[in-house]
């Protein structure tokens, strides 16, 4: 733990070891006089040098590899899903993002080869979370999002594990390309939301009607008397 502005930063690591060196690296800038960044309270030359993909920018590579594979369905679910995550997966300290961002996301900033420019691509690039920062507790903030309706309830199960399941693979697709060492989904415990069987009675048939379509059916020639 340490403080930038008076604003509290924590970082954890899987060994002791890491998180000293991480330390050690803070007070050497301290001592150097460097600026710190106020998103990610890092001294300011970590990122101007680190050259880290972001999760925009790598969202964006993968959706490229994957676009000429997919059908017009599969291109659709994938870019509407990244439209919800990437809002989310941003720095801490980030401002409100511009008001047009999920539409600019549809049409412009998941759609390959298109130019990229002006107020949401600057926000973008400037607030969107590297992808060695993505930690578990982010990961289950963001799923419980994207998983729950505009209501508050839950969304169907199989668009909450649609959507989990793309956001696993840009993940697991950067640990395989070397960008990140681990997915930290793999340290999440996830379940699907329980959908409910709720019926709107106005809109079951009756018993005579069910008999009507019987009969109907019945004697529609050939497939139709056998069904």
């Amino acid at each position: 733990k340490w403080r930038v502005d008076g604003r509290d930063r924590t970082r954890s690591f899987k060994t002791r070891v890491e998180a000293d060196r991480f330390r050690s690296g803070l007070l050497a800038a301290v001592q150097d006089g460097q600026r710190f960044d106020s998103a990610s309270g890092e001294p300011a030359s970590w990122l101007e040098h680190s050259g880290a993909p972001t999760w925009w920018s790598w969202s964006q590579d993968w959706l490229a590899l994957k676009w000429p594979q997919w059908s017009g369905h599969s291109r659709r679910s994938a870019v509407e899903t990244l439209t919800l995550l990437t809002p989310l997966l941003v720095r801490d300290g980030a401002p409100t993002p511009p008001a047009d961002l999920a539409d600019w996301l549809r049409r412009v900033g998941y759609r390959p080869g298109t130019s990229l420019a002006g107020a949401p691509a600057t926000w973008l690039d400037r607030w969107s979370i590297p992808l060695h920062e993505i930690e578990p507790p982010l990961v289950e903030t963001v799923l419980a999002a994207v998983c729950a309706k505009a209501d508050g309830g839950a969304t169907v199960p199989a668009v909450a594990r649609r959507r989990r399941g793309t956001f696993g693979a840009v993940l697991r697709a950067a640990v395989r390309r070397g960008l990140v060492a681990t997915n930290p989904m793999e340290r999440v415990e996830w379940r699907a939301p329980v959908g409910t069987a709720a019926i709107d009675v106005a809109t079951v048939p009756a018993p005579s009607d069910i008999l009507a379509i019987v009969d109907h059916v019945a004697g529609l020639p050939s497939s139709g008397a056998r069904y």
